[in-house]
């Protein structure tokens, strides 16, 4: 299938929602219509836009000069698209749990608001723009995309975000009253604190899906912000937690280099490697003393380890989390063995997360071998 180029490097923003929903086309359906707006399908052409049409996917909408259009996502949305704008309803369906909206903003101004965590199911409702990836967490937020410059705005007033650029990189975490600009094709900028008259436009939002006599179906989410404080901590732990495993395993991959070199040596003088009295996971227990001999003249049950001519190591090597490395052998089923050293990482214990490189013997044997010409 051929890819239409407008939509390349799009950003993503996505809003995690819940709710009960019954197996069934979803339609957005046009409750205001303000000025010069216009729609077609795909295969259509553009018509004035009239209030109470019910659209289906691919449907594109544009507006003119102070222009706008209210659209509710069967009874688990509201979006406005503001004057001067350009989208597309890529995506709806309501099918089972599934319930998925998504939007593709080429140009514009869009404010959303939708429901969250009413019946515990997971949905998503995402808006493309040319700038960045983000996925959000909240009930209401603003998503703006220049027409010249492809730079995005996102800003939240309920939730949290995770903002990641087209490009690729590291995500951001954009939290409440706080926006970020994605500049096009460029590496992500830290969220900064919205102006206060963009904070006030939730009020002139809410006050508008007051007017359009929706307000009920659609409050804002001051009654659950316990729920999004817990959400965001949530979020940004969990983005915490991703850096610095990230930023540790860089070290620890240098620390795998420094171990095999020193397994190596000590494999010339004596034929022995760390993992040679145990294998499998569960000597995992003991791990704290599995690299010693590197250091020491001990194997792991504490006795001397013939022709050791150590120490292979300056120190007791320790990863950036507090942990020391640990190693044991492994086998494959069809004979060959490694030497796994490991890293608990950031948690500090056993778990199929943990950092591992392997070491196999025949590597370490010409390894060893080499150590010894070197001599």
């Amino acid at each position: 299938m051929k890819k239409n180029p407008v939509f390349y490097g799009l950003v993503v923003v996505t809003l995690l929602v819940g709710s009960t929903l019954e197996a069934a086309s979803l339609k957005a359906t046009v409750i205001k219509v303000t000025g010069k707006v216009e729609a077609k399908s795909r295969s259509g052409s553009w018509r004035p836009l009239k209030l109470k049409a019910e659209l289906s996917r691919d449907y594109y909408i544009k507006t003119g000069e102070n222009s706008s259009a209210t659209l509710k996502i069967g009874d688990k949305g509201l979006i406005t698209i503001h004057e001067l704008s350009s989208m597309k309803l890529s995506a709806l369906s309501s099918k089972k749990k599934n319930f998925k909206v998504k939007i593709k903003l080429f140009f514009g101004k869009l404010w959303n608001r939708f429901k969250k965590n009413v019946g515990g199911e997971k949905s998503s409702m995402s808006v493309d723009t040319p700038a960045a990836v983000a996925a959000v967490r909240g009930t209401s937020f603003f998503v703006e995309s220049d027409k010249t410059s492809k730079n995005s705005t996102i800003g939240v007033w309920e939730g949290a975000v995770e903002v990641k650029a087209s490009r690729g990189g590291a995500k951001k975490l954009v939290e409440k009253n706080y926006e970020i600009i994605v500049l096009y094709n460029k590496p992500l900028q830290d969220p900064v604190r919205m102006q206060q008259d963009k904070i006030n436009r939730e009020r002139e939002f809410q006050e508008t899906i007051k007017n359009l006599g929706v307000a009920n179906a659609f409050p804002a989410a001051r009654g659950i912000a316990e729920i999004n404080d817990m959400q965001v901590n949530e979020a940004r732990d969990t983005i915490q937690k991703a850096h610095l495993q990230v930023k540790g395993d860089k070290i620890i991959y240098k620390d795998f280099v420094k171990l095999k070199q020193a397994i190596a040596r000590l494999y010339a003088d004596t034929k022995y490697h760390p993992g040679k009295e145990v294998s499998g996971r569960a000597v995992r227990k003991g791990y704290g003393r599995s690299l010693e001999c590197l250091i020491k003249n001990q194997d792991r049950a504490g006795k001397k380890i013939k022709k050791w001519h150590g120490p292979y190591l300056d120190s007791d090597l320790k990863d950036p989390f507090g942990n020391k490395y640990g190693a044991y052998l492994r086998k494959s089923p069809r004979g060959n063995e490694y030497v796994v050293i490991y890293s608990l990482g950031l948690d500090k214990s056993p778990s199929k997360d943990d950092t591992e490189t392997i070491y196999s013997m025949n590597r370490l044997k010409q390894d060893a071998k080499n150590e010894k010409k070197k001599r």
